[in-house]
């Protein structure tokens, strides 16, 4: 068995969206279970798996969602009614508003995947328990009561409902994070680890790797929902290189900022070295050079646009050497 972790193959699979991260996260729970790393084991096993602690749920998990209700009203029921958030008393609104989404990360993926076959599925929802049903009714009654309507109000059901767009961006989010995780990883240890060299040095090791996680997954302030939301989408979908055509490709990485050296740097790992040996997946230089570029962007650094994804750049790349 190897005694390798291969962080190259990992960040391969995380800059393809159309992959899921179920593979990533299971390559990185063996690595932390080979370092003895409790606390990479702890959070890839509730990705993995799904979240049991509220508590424990991270930020990029935790979404606004609405209520709603059905409600009978006299003799008729009205279903599906929005029971807005400030109707509730301040120190319970948070409890309603923020959905913290617990599922394990194929569940999500999973939805996302129904919606994808059928757009006429565009939310998620839970359904509360009984007894909450008593705080639902009791903000209802408010709105109810402040539009002029007396009638008896009573309470059929009521849910969460969670559009899908933010499951997008929860994976999209997690996708981002990990990729600048790998990166920081590689850079301090290199893209191919070897186990035991890492275990001679375990505690210290670990404590280094232990304070990327927290740095890149849990304390990271960067806009991780541009993978696939937002302007991003709209920017890969109306450019268009052409098959072989440097100069557009090149015009395009200097109108997002990149620096002209990154991009002579690009060019020439196209002339020599663009993709791996005997595949369609690309090299790693190439992929040393996207994710150098995109940690750039997350730190500031030149003029590069904040907007720039790892995802961007493949697209890109992919769009340049004719692969899908």
């Amino acid at each position: 068995m190897s005694q390798k972790i291969l962080l190259e193959d990992i960040i391969q699979q995380l800059v393809d969206p159309k992959q899921s991260l179920e593979g990533p996260l299971l390559k990185l729970k063996f690595f932390a279970l080979q370092t003895k790393n409790k606390q990479l084991e702890k959070f890839l096993n509730n990705e993995i798996q799904g979240y049991e602690i509220i508590d424990e749920v991270p930020v990029y998990r935790k979404w606004n969602c609405q209520i709603r209700a059905d409600l009978k009203v006299g003799l008729e029921i009205n279903y599906n009614q929005n029971i807005e958030i400030n109707l509730f008393p301040n120190e319970l609104r948070d409890s309603f508003r923020i959905w913290p989404l617990m599922f394990s990360i194929s569940i999500l993926e999973n939805h996302i995947s129904i919606f994808k076959q059928d757009f006429k599925i565009d939310s998620v929802k839970v359904y509360f328990n009984l007894e909450l049903h008593q705080l639902i009714l009791d903000a209802a009654k408010k709105r109810y009561t402040s539009m002029g309507n007396f009638y008896p109000l009573e309470i059929v059901g009521a849910k969460r409902v969670l559009g899908i767009s933010a499951l997008i961006s929860c994976i999209s989010s997690l996708r981002s994070k990990l990729i600048e995780f790998c990166y920081e990883a590689a850079n301090l240890f290199d893209y191919e680890i070897d186990i035991t060299s890492f275990n001679n040095s375990q505690n210290l090791n670990n404590q280094k790797i232990t304070q990327i996680m927290n740095q890149t997954i849990f304390n990271n302030s960067g806009d991780g929902n541009l993978i696939t939301t937002g302007n991003n989408n709209q920017i890969t979908s109306s450019v268009n290189i052409t098959k072989g055509d440097i100069e557009s490709l090149k015009s395009k990485l200097k109108d997002l900022g990149i620096d002209t050296s990154d991009i002579a740097e690009v060019e020439d790992i196209i002339n020599t070295e663009p993709l791996a040996s005997g595949s369609t997946n690309l090299s790693h230089r190439m992929i040393d050079w996207i994710t150098t570029v995109y940690g750039k962007s997350l730190k500031g650094l030149g003029n590069i646009s904040k907007g720039i994804t790892t995802e961007l750049l493949v697209e890109f790349i992919k769009q340049y050497l004719g692969i899908n």
